[in-house]
Order: structure tokens, then sequence, then C-alpha cells
């Protein structure tokens, strides 16, 4: 885990370093490639500053308490809300998203805020592995009556991952041979967030390739018992603990 982690934050401070020589030294002696050298040491700090995020949410999880507020909400009515404050940034990052629930309702009871840490994580992996200028990214929502349970496919059109990495990818510091050879390509730290989150949730999570990465979450939704309880008006909110 250190040898991982201090590669990641050598190989971004070397760059910021080479930079910083190249504008001290006067080798950026235009205005155009000053500003090319500070963009490129703006990246390089990003790049520093996502391993510290993820690093800190690493530590969260696996600090053997962590709080999870369940309310019970809609799936549905959390996309369109996380989308629409989304819209921008996806703008800027070239990210086309499709939103697919044909149902009314998806009924669960979940933490809002991790929930957005999922997708959050699954974005940034989205635009950081992509090998075209855009992204296209299709969320589709599907509820299991008879199960009680409802299945979130994230799809993006990215490079996808070998065959034989499927079943590793959410392992932590997990990343494929393809993503240890280039820099600021993550810390193999996101999606040991996601799998630690939907578990907590009671959840599954796995992945595959279909023109692109899909990542699958099935998660406990609320049965139509339960359902009815909420439209008489029966509140329901909850703290759990997960310990390990």
């Amino acid at each position: 885990m250190i040898n991982g982690v201090s590669h990641d934050l050598r190989t971004p401070l070397t760059s910021i370093g080479g930079y910083l020589d190249g504008l001290i030294e006067g080798i950026a002696n235009t205005p155009e490639k000053q500003q090319r050298y500070l963009k490129a040491i703006k990246i390089r700090t990003k790049d520093l500053e996502r391993l510290v995020d993820s690093l800190s949410d690493y530590n969260r999880l696996e600090s053997g308490r962590v709080t999870y507020h369940m309310e019970r909400g809609d799936l549905k009515v959390f996309f369109e809300q996380y989308l629409s404050t989304y819209v921008e940034e996806a703008r800027q990052n070239h990210v086309n998203i499709r939103l697919e629930a044909p149902e009314k309702k998806y009924p669960l009871n979940f933490d809002g805020n991790e929930m957005k840490r999922v997708f959050d994580n699954l974005f940034s992996n989205t635009i950081r592995y992509r090998e075209n200028e855009d992204s296209h990214v299709l969320i589709r929502i599907t509820r299991h009556m008879k199960k009680a349970r409802i299945q979130v496919e994230y799809q993006d059109d990215g490079p996808g991952v070998p065959e034989e990495s499927l079943g590793r990818i959410f392992d932590t510091f997990y990343r494929t041979d393809d993503a240890r050879s280039h820099s600021g390509k993550g810390s193999g730290i996101g999606l040991a967030v996601v799998r630690e989150i939907i578990r907590a949730h009671g959840g599954t999570v796995w992945a595959e390739n279909r023109n692109g990465l899909a990542v699958i979450m099935e998660i406990p939704g609320i049965s139509t018992i339960e359902e009815n309880k909420t439209e008489r008006g029966e509140s329901f909110a909850e703290n759990i603990d997960c310990r390990g």
C-alpha cells in the first residue's frame, strides 16, 4: 500500500517540480509557454488533491466505524436532483448522460450523501480513463417488484478492463497494468469506496464489459407493503453503524 501511494504521489510531484524549474530558469520564455506550464501544474495539483481525497475516503471506511444516515426516499428523484446539479460540471468535462427509469417510483432506504459519493467516483473514473474527447454515460434503473430489489447500471463508453481484471477492480489499491503505466490515472481506491458504500446499503456490485465498462449495483428496495405504509404517512429514518 505504501509503495503504491508513494508512487502515485511522486509522479505528479516530479512533474510539478519540472515545470516550476522551467519557469524559474526561463525555459518557458514566452507568455504562451508560461501559460501552458501553469496549466500543467494546475492539472498535476488536481491529481494530488484527488489522491488525498481518495486516501481520506479509504481511511474513513477502514476506521472500523462509519455512520450511515439512512432515510426513505426515491432513487429516481435522487438521480434527477443529482444530475441537475452535475449538469454544468458534466458539460465542462464533455460528459453526456442519459437516465433510463421507466417506472414511476423506485423507493428505498439510503444515505443520499454516500450515494452521491458513489456516483462522483464513477463519473471521475469515466473522465479519467476515457479514450475519446466526449464521454457517453447511461444510467439505467430497474425495479424488481417480487424481490423488492432495485438494480442500477452505470455504463460508459470507455475502454473497459481486461476480462481477468473484472473480479478485482473493486479491491483496494488494485489497478490494471495499463492504468499503472499512466500517471494521474487514479489511486485504485475509488471503486473500493463504491463497493463499501453499496455493501453498507445491503447491496452487491459487480462489473461487466459492454462496449465500455458497466458497473451494476443491486440494492434492497422497499416492498409494496412498506411503500403503502409510507403513503399512509408513516415516517422512517435510522442511523446505521457499519463496523469493519
